[in-house]
């Protein structure tokens, strides 16, 4: 009993604090001064119960729009819990674009908060977003942490040590070795378990790099291998992002953060 009370008051803490600031789930995110609001929608909402990968490659470019407008009031520009909106919550904006935080989550574990909320934590659930909007903004916020040309030096490290038996774009060079452009696979996998698979190999068909490539370097891997699920678009073409397109195309802001 006792817990279920103290549930309903942290409830209803959240709905007094959410009106005082004029914050609505229907709109994401707190208005900024000004705002109108929209009419309301009464249409059956979206599904939200399918699979936990994307059914296509996200794309982050696009994430970075959807993330300036709905995410940036609370998370901050550069993705580190200091947009201008956070100081209106009663507890830190999780900084996204911490490296140490963002290693840790998957892209499946980004897209069920972006999908269902964390009303503890103050965050809405983005009801207004369709499936692959979530995605690409999972995209974008992953690539808020990378740090400076790691993606330039992942490639490099990736084609002198990987493509014996990984084919350049990502895919099986060999039979019975991991597709990168594997989205199912790919989105349950945290960068920390990537650079854990680098470090310390898989059974006997993939040798462990501890001994081969220092720390850094295999961060850089990491990061690399992440980019495979990436996308972009060409006209109505979804092509796989290479590193220049996406080096090119996403202002990348993580060289002060680090």
């Amino acid at each position: 009993m006792l817990k279920s009370s103290l549930r309903l008051s942290a409830v209803l803490l959240v709905a007094l604090l959410l009106s005082a600031c004029n914050f609505t789930l229907a709109a994401d995110v707190t208005p900024p001064p000004g705002y109108q609001p929209e009419p309301e929608i009464t249409a059956a909402p979206e599904a939200t119960s399918g699979p936990q990968y994307p059914l296509l490659p996200p794309n982050p470019v696009d994430g970075k729009v959807i993330y300036d407008e709905k995410c940036a009031p609370c998370h901050g520009e550069s993705g580190m819990g200091d947009g201008s909106q956070s100081s209106q919550l009663p507890n830190p904006v999780p900084a996204l674009g911490s490296l140490d935080v963002a290693r840790k989550r998957s892209p499946a574990a980004l897209y069920t908060v972006v999908t269902q909320g964390n009303l503890e934590r103050f965050m809405p659930p983005f009801a207004s977003l369709t499936d692959r909007q979530r995605w690409d903004v999972v995209a974008y916020v992953m690539s808020l942490s990378l740090p400076e040309g790691s993606l330039a030096g992942g490639e490099e490290l990736y084609l002198a040590n990987c493509t014996e038996c990984h084919a350049p774009d990502g895919k099986p060079g060999k039979s019975g070795v991991s597709d990168f452009t594997s989205q199912e696979k790919m989105a349950g996998k945290s960068t920390q378990d990537l650079y854990q698979a680098i470090t310390d190999g898989i059974g006997d068909g993939m040798p462990g790099y501890s001994d081969k490539l220092p720390e850094e370097q295999r961060w850089m891997l990491a990061h690399y291998l992440r980019s495979f699920t990436f996308a972009i678009h060409a006209g109505a073409v979804v092509a796989p992002t290479t590193v220049a397109t996406l080096s090119a195309t996403l202002t990348l802001t993580t060289s002060a953060q680090i």
